[in-house]
């Protein structure tokens, strides 16, 4: 049944991820904002702020599931391997 829990979210976490890149591709293109000619490209911005943040956020659910506060093995499905996994690339890191 975890199964089921993982792919939920990792359907809301690929929806997270399509939004950080229209938001990057959004700051990449403002004439304010976009960065010089020959630097970072779209892909790479957004997979930086994709994997910098989701690996933050699965180091801290995974220091608060190690000391308990989260009991349920459903939430931590959900989360980590669901939300957190279908967001960012590094998502092994959470097993």
């Amino acid at each position: 049944m975890g199964w089921i829990w993982a792919a939920l979210g990792g359907a809301v976490g690929a929806s997270l991820r399509w939004g950080v890149y229209q938001w990057a591709q959004k700051l990449q293109t403002h004439p304010i904002t976009s960065f010089a000619p020959g630097a970072a490209t779209l892909t790479t911005t957004g997979t930086l702020l994709v994997n910098l943040s989701g690996s933050l956020v699965i180091g801290l659910l995974m220091g608060l599931f190690d000391t308990r506060v989260f009991l349920d093995e459903r939430l931590r499905t959900f989360l980590i391997m669901g939300v957190l996994g279908g967001f960012t690339t590094m998502s092994a890191l959470s097993m």
